[in-house]
């Protein structure tokens, strides 16, 4: 059996498929709006990782080689805001090569201040032999 479309309902299948489209497109545009918690979580992860990387290039100019230095895994993560406040804390190790060309474990602690358009200032650097 044959089925035919009634020649009267031209344009019916197209509008069909245009709300359809529609549709989807809403719900995915209402499914992207960002939610000022994921955006503001969000937000706090990248000024932690701008704060250590700025911490790394600091702790960098101090090590007789700089170009062993091997950071701590994943240290961003460990990266503390201070509550009410622009500035960062970064409690952490690295291992770089001292003048006899033996790896050695370094402590440090890093405080940053991040300003607007993410220019950061090195506050205090202190570092320390484990």
């Amino acid at each position: 059996m044959e089925t035919r479309l009634d020649p009267t309902m031209k344009g019916y299948p197209g509008c069909l498929t245009v709300v359809g489209l529609l549709l989807v497109w809403v719900w995915m545009l209402s499914s992207c709006s960002p939610d000022p918690e994921e955006a503001a979580e969000r937000r706090a992860s990248e000024l932690r990782i701008l704060a250590w990387n700025a911490c790394k290039e600091a702790v960098k100019t101090q090590l007789r080689a700089p170009s062993t230095a091997k950071f701590k895994f994943a240290g961003w993560t460990g990266v503390q805001n201070i509550p009410g406040d622009d500035r960062y804390l970064a409690d952490s190790w690295v291992d770089a090569e001292n003048a006899f060309g033996a790896m050695i474990r370094t402590d440090f602690k890093c405080l940053v201040r991040i300003g607007a358009g993410e220019n950061y200032e090195i506050v205090a650097l202190e570092m320390g032999e484990q």
